[in-house]
């Protein structure tokens, strides 16, 4: 059955096991405390104002809001409290929304999940000046955080078909920025074995959406020789080219 896919796969199931990090922060104007497993916020986020009166509280999973996220002010009183439906859509229940028509119009969500004839889902367009801050991500996943992608190297072997047919471009491996293209013409893969997945992600807040958001910028495959044992980056791909040929891929 089609699962979204590795799409899905990648973005939503990539939880990591290595242990969470405590994180508090703390300057003169706000102080703050929250969890993350590889750069992302997961768990309880609260955050209090300098003095001493709480400021938010909700809960992240994956950098992506959920559930009740409430917001008070100085002295206490509720600002805002918004139930998030997704990572892009939430339900808005203090204020409350306006009964008149072109007001409630102003509360239509901007951006629907929905599918595009490909099979997977259009990112929102952000412009710059709509993005009020930005935090560059880097992780690496392992058999242990998602086997999936690893299964049979599924995921590998489809970076692989789509890099020599040139439907995707494979890039050099210093190169995360993806500026100078590898020209393969065939990839041995006789003694390597994929061993994990660096990814390369930017978390970022939209100030016309309101709403936090991560995306996949790049993915690198890691493998290891089983005849010399060296471990090397084989090649960066950059995720929006990719994600049609994800989107067809069918999983069992």
């Amino acid at each position: 059955m089609n699962k979204v896919t590795f799409l899905l796969t990648i973005v939503f199931l990539s939880f990591c096991k290595a242990q969470a990090q405590s994180v508090q922060f703390e300057n003169q104007h706000i102080k703050c405390s929250y969890a993350t497993n590889q750069g992302r916020k997961n768990g309880k986020y609260t955050s209090y104002f300098a003095n001493g009166q709480q400021k938010s509280e909700g809960e992240f999973e994956n950098n992506c809001r959920i559930g009740k996220w409430t917001v008070w002010d100085s002295v206490g009183k509720i600002r805002m409290q918004r139930i998030y439906n997704d990572p892009y859509t939430f339900d808005r229940i203090i204020p409350e929304v306006p009964d008149e028509k072109p007001i409630k119009l102003l509360n239509t969500p901007r951006y629907k999940m929905t599918y595009n004839e490909k099979g997977y889902i259009d990112y929102f367009h952000v412009k710059e000046r709509m993005v009020v801050w930005s935090n560059r991500i880097w992780r690496t996943i392992t058999p242990e955080d998602n086997s999936p992608l690893f299964d049979n190297e599924g995921l590998f072997e489809l970076l692989n078909k789509n890099v020599l047919d040139s439907t995707i471009t494979a890039y050099n491996t210093v190169d995360d920025e993806f500026r100078h293209p590898l020209h393969l013409k065939e990839i041995d893969t006789t003694y390597l074995q994929v061993i994990s997945y660096k990814i390369k992600e930017d978390h970022f807040f939209d100030n016309e959406r309101l709403v936090s958001e991560t995306r996949i910028i790049g993915i690198c495959p890691v493998a290891v020789n089983k005849v010399t044992n060296d471990t090397l980056d084989l090649y960066w791909v950059y995720f929006p080219q990719i994600r049609e040929y994800l989107a067809q891929e069918l999983m069992e």
